[in-house]
């Protein structure tokens, strides 16, 4: 799972959303007041330093993915939320984290992206060292092991999603959402992102060369298998 210290940001911004949210839905049903409350509940977790995942599931309605404590309550949260928007949420596993896709979104619903943003990154189960083989084939992880033994660094093949994360500056514009630089990412790495980033949407930054959203850059990339 991804680090408590790394999903602050975004749960900052998620708080920020969830005001705008609590604004505009300011006369909610029961649901949408259950929906705001778990997402509020996400958010103070992770505040108060806590993963959110390491809390017992009490949730009742646990039919789409049983052995994956609170995905139907967040996935539940999430699709209420936009519903109550006008807007649309589609939610699946990917991996080894719930996939938020979003739709029939207007400019004024923005809010809603920094929630599933919160979300995808709360739910991921996957461990960190492992998610990062993605991007390397068998010959260089054997290379990368091999030099490591040989200079005495072996203990630098468990690599970090958390430390990726940091070392990637994540830019924002006013308007648009978090980004970061293909550039900036150090190789092996690089590579591959640009290759499992074709297809997916990625925002037009003047003289910033190929970027990404930094939501997707945090999952591991577009159409990565």
């Amino acid at each position: 799972m991804i680090p408590v210290a790394d999903l602050r940001c975004y749960s900052d911004r998620a708080n920020q959303a969830l005001t705008t949210l609590r604004t505009a839905l300011n006369k909610p049903t029961l649901d949408v007041a259950c929906a705001l409350g778990i997402v509020a509940g996400i958010i103070a977790d992770i505040q108060a330093g806590r993963h959110p995942l390491k809390h017992p599931d009490d949730w009742p309605q646990r039919n789409r993915w049983p052995q994956r404590p609170h995905w139907d309550k967040w996935a539940s949260a999430i699709e209420t939320l936009a519903a109550a928007c006008g807007a649309r949420a589609q939610c699946d596993q990917k991996y080894e984290y719930l996939d938020i896709s979003l739709s029939a979104l207007r400019d004024d619903q923005a809010a809603l992206l920094g929630i599933a943003d919160l979300i995808e990154l709360t739910s991921d189960h996957e461990d960190v060292g492992d998610a990062m083989c993605r991007y390397l084939t068998h010959a260089e992880i054997k290379s990368l092991r091999t030099e490591m033994r040989r200079d005495g660094l072996w203990a630098k093949i468990q690599l970090r999603r958390r430390d990726l994360l940091r070392a990637v500056p994540v830019h924002e514009t006013p308007g648009s959402l978090p980004y970061i630089m293909v550039a900036d990412i150090p190789e092996p790495f690089r590579g591959q992102f640009a290759v499992a980033l074709r297809g997916s949407a990625s925002p037009l930054v003047s003289g910033a060369g190929p970027c990404a959203y930094a939501r997707l850059a945090a999952m591991g990339g577009g159409n990565m298998a």
